[in-house]
């Protein structure tokens, strides 16, 4: 036999071997970290019942109250959104310190007519 031929198939088997080496050892990395998160995950799930939002069931239903409140209100948001870009719903006007300032005059009323009744009750 050639000389070469002898080398290059000497070569191709070495490269070979290395090859599935490297392979075993890379794919070992991976199932060892694929066991480390695996690991977490379930360390992090084992204390869920703790939780006082999953333990309590009234929790849990005031939990998914907010959440369906949350839900509808973004629908909704978006729906508005969608009719004043059509042109379907007009424009909402912002309001202004008069308006804040005409709400805070309005409870100051509501008050001292509170206090007003309430006095006039007593006596």
């Amino acid at each position: 036999m050639n000389p070469t031929i002898v080398v290059i198939i000497g070569i191709i088997v070495i490269f070979t071997i290395i090859y599935h080496v490297l392979k075993r050892i890379y794919f070992n990395q991976l199932v060892e970290q694929e066991k480390r998160a695996f690991h977490l995950i379930r360390k992090k799930r084992a204390l869920w019942w703790l939780s006082p939002f999953y333990s309590n069931p009234l929790r849990k239903s005031k939990v998914k109250q907010m959440n369906r409140k949350r839900k509808h209100k973004i629908k909704q948001k978006q729906r508005d959104n969608f009719l004043t870009t059509v042109g379907l719903k007009p424009d909402q006007p912002t309001k202004t310190h008069f308006h804040h300032l005409k709400s805070i005059v309005h409870t100051h009323q509501k008050k001292t007519l509170t206090k007003l009744l309430l006095s006039t009750w007593n006596n």
